[in-house]
């Protein structure tokens, strides 16, 4: 009796101890790739590479560009007439710090691929930039919940329901977190240290810089360090020379950093090399920044940053966006 008593306990154990392995397999589901497609690339001196997708409006085909550092989706202007219908006024401030108020709208669904319906519980703004070659932007409010694969190096733009790639392949991995933008609203940023100093960072798609910090008093704390000089190299506004991508100018002044200060790093990774900072309305990592690593996947499903890196430390005076 005790010997059949050991049997069956021995039995069950093993049995219940697998369970969790079975489960773990059952449960596994591979990635859905929900669209797939090339970059936008717009010239000027050299190439610059722009997150974009296709997408269907009413039966009717467009390009929009992506960007998680902003919350509405913005539609160009004649979209709007035709399709939107006004919903609202929000308040907000321009570009410049100024109070100023925004239209919503409500507008149909937009479709990845013809197929996939981005949520179109959210109004939509009236496109604000002369962006050649699309119609708009898909802000974080029509992001997010969604994996966006941004491969560099082959140019390419995925959409999926998570991500499917091991962390290995990896060389930067972060934890996503919010910080508020200049209407309060709550956009995915990631914590970097700046010239030795911790913030917060925006994740901006499309601002053509590397990184940008918010007037004020965080840039005094750089000054009082002495990693930028106490006056910028050009006053603003600053002329980008990108208005074939929308941005004739960029409030604000740049900051050449000094000796010594010239990195971004992502706790034990670290890049050297950082010429310039440009001073905004709030600390974010820009297009500058991302078109110089060789893939990114903001993952909005379980809030993480994934980078896979050209493994130059000093990547941001060596690398060229595009080769």
């Amino acid at each position: 009796m005790k010997k059949i008593f050991q049997t069956t306990h021995f039995f069950l154990f093993s049995f219940f101890s697998i369970i969790p392995v079975l489960l773990s397999v059952s449960t596994y589901t591979q990635a859905r790739v929900l669209y797939s497609g090339e970059m936008c690339s717009q010239a000027n001196g050299q190439q610059y590479l722009l997150p974009c997708v296709s997408v269907s409006i009413a039966n009717q085909e467009y390009k929009l560009l992506v960007n998680t550092g902003q919350f509405y989706t913005d539609i160009k202007k004649e979209l709007i007439d035709t399709l939107g219908s006004e919903a609202g006024l929000v308040n907000t401030l321009d570009y410049t710090g100024q109070p100023a108020q925004r239209l919503l709208y409500d507008f149909p669904g937009i479709n990845l691929n013809s197929s996939y319906a981005l949520p179109n519980d959210q109004p939509v703004t009236q496109n604000r930039y002369r962006h050649t070659g699309t119609d708009g932007i898909i802000g974080f409010n029509q992001m997010n919940n969604l994996v966006w694969d941004l491969n560099f190096e082959d140019r390419s733009l995925s959409v999926l329901d998570q991500i499917n790639d091991s962390d290995s392949s990896f060389d930067i991995i972060l934890k996503i977190q919010r910080s508020s933008d200049i209407d309060q609203h709550q956009l995915p940023a990631i914590q970097a240290d700046l010239a030795r100093t911790a913030y917060p960072f925006i994740l901006e798609m499309i601002e053509p810089e590397i990184v940008q910090i918010q007037t004020g008093w965080p840039l005094d704390v750089l000054k009082k360090k002495y990693a930028i000089n106490s006056e910028p190299a050009n006053q603003a506004p600053v002329s980008r020379g990108l208005s074939e991508i929308g941005f004739l100018h960029k409030y604000g002044g740049r900051y050449p950093l000094l000796d010594g200060f010239d990195t971004l790093s992502f706790g034990d990774y670290v890049f050297t090399g950082l010429p310039e900072l440009y001073e905004g309305t709030r600390h974010h990592i820009a297009k500058l920044f991302f078109d110089r690593q060789r893939r990114v996947v903001i993952d909005l499903v379980q809030n993480r940053l994934f980078i896979k890196t050209y493994g130059e430390p000093d990547i941001f005076r060596v690398h060229q966006c595009l080769p």
